[in-house]
């Protein structure tokens, strides 16, 4: 991928393109993953697995997704007098970025051995006071009642984790089972010290090897927007619309 980003350079700019390090390589490599996984999820209004949409689609983000067994199940923690439980995100196997779905097993209250796998089911915070006291939206043994916020437990100055808050009415909670979009590997040739201090080692891209031609393809149009290479610019433009 890094001579892939230095040929497709040479070739726009003359021979004349900028030099480049290692570690500016690794940065529009990883910044193109970022972008292209954004942009291919896709998800909205709670509309879970957004993506699913093409083969391509479901192949380009295929090695992201997490599914059970692989996530092992989670226990979320009732939180005292609410009635709410919550699920830490930071408790995955792997860094977290979308949801695709989950199912939990609901159990009966006052009933022995009634235990059911029920769907999760995504609710904005608009239409949770609603749903909560309406019996046809309300959670039961078949759907539970879900959404994201900032963690309740919070260490030290860290302010970025979520947690899945999770409303099941008159019902116990037991183990959940997430499908979700793990964060892509960081790419890295390593043998050198970012700008963070640390000196990484070699990790490869863990996208299919169908996307890492148009990672590297994204990767030059930053390059060239940073130098002012309308020739790829357009290039690009024009083969994104062939690819799509």
């Amino acid at each position: 991928m890094h001579y892939d980003i230095d040929f497709k350079l040479d070739k726009i700019a003359s021979l004349a393109k900028p030099d480049l390090n290692l570690a500016e390589k690794d940065w529009l490599l990883n910044e193109s993953i970022r972008l292209l996984v954004k942009k291919y999820y896709q998800g909205n209004n709670f509309s879970g697995a957004a993506f699913e949409t093409t083969q391509k689609r479901i192949d380009d983000l295929s090695s992201l997704v997490v599914k059970y067994p692989e996530q092992p199940e989670l226990l979320p923690t009732l939180i005292s007098g609410s009635g709410v439980y919550e699920l830490p995100l930071e408790s995955l196997l792997y860094p977290y970025w979308f949801f695709i779905r989950g199912t939990i097993r609901v159990l009966k209250p006052g009933v022995t051995n009634c235990v059911q796998e029920a769907s999760m089911k995504l609710i904005s915070h608009d239409d949770l006071n609603h749903a909560l006291q309406d019996p046809f939206n309300n959670s039961d043994m078949s759907e539970v009642l879900f959404n994201f916020g900032r963690a309740s437990v919070i260490g030290g100055n860290d302010y970025s984790k979520t947690s899945i808050y999770l409303y099941p009415g008159v019902y116990s909670l037991g183990a959940v089972k997430l499908e979700y979009i793990k964060q892509p590997q960081r790419v890295s040739y390593g043998g050198y010290a970012y700008i963070d201090g640390i000196t990484y080692v070699v990790s490869q891209c863990d996208l299919p090897e169908h996307l890492h031609s148009e990672i590297v393809d994204l990767a030059v149009q930053i390059a060239s927007g940073i130098i002012e290479s309308p020739e790829y610019i357009q290039m690009k433009t024009q083969k994104v619309f062939t690819n799509e």
